[in-house]
């Protein structure tokens, strides 16, 4: 009887409306849930009659709830659980990216701080070369004119004048 199967059809169209606003209301919390929620139907010809339902497009936009039979559920629940750990290397990765940034800072710093170390150290070298040849020189030149000058008794401790 085709009035019965229409009515049928309504009745369980209803039924799946009533059954996604309950869950809706229940159990859909943002953020501390996921933004949907899953509709398990037990049997094939269910979930079948439900995704052809024209209120299945109503259940999924106004409920945020997802309609799943036996054979999609498995692959349904796969791709959630690949979404979340996308979503989860997703958030290591733009962790870690900070901390690459933060070391690559700290690693320009320390490469001034080297630099000026380094400037600060080739500094001292030219001035303990300078020290060792220009003025190691013209203090033995300025001793030897001075000994130069003197007399020779002066000079020899073993003299007694």
């Amino acid at each position: 009887d085709k009035e019965q199967l229409e009515k049928a059809r309504k009745d369980y169209q209803a039924f799946l409306k009533s059954q996604a606003k309950s869950i809706s209301e229940k159990y859909l919390k943002p953020p501390l849930t996921t933004p949907f929620a899953i509709l398990y139907l037990p049997s094939e010809s269910m979930y079948a009659e439900a995704i052809n339902a024209s209120a299945n497009e109503e259940i999924h936009h106004k409920y945020h709830v997802i309609i799943a039979g036996p054979t999609t559920m498995a692959a349904l629940l796969n791709s959630l659980l690949v979404g979340f750990k996308t979503l989860t290397v997703q958030k290591k990765s733009v962790e870690l990216w900070n901390i690459l940034n933060g070391v690559a800072e700290e690693f320009k710093k320390f490469e001034n701080s080297l630099d000026k170390v380094h400037k600060q150290m080739r500094s001292a070298i030219e001035g303990i070369e300078d020290l060792q040849t220009t003025r190691t020189k013209k203090l033995g030149s300025q001793l030897e004119k001075a000994q130069k000058s003197m007399p020779v008794a002066l000079l020899d401790p073993k003299d007694p004048e």
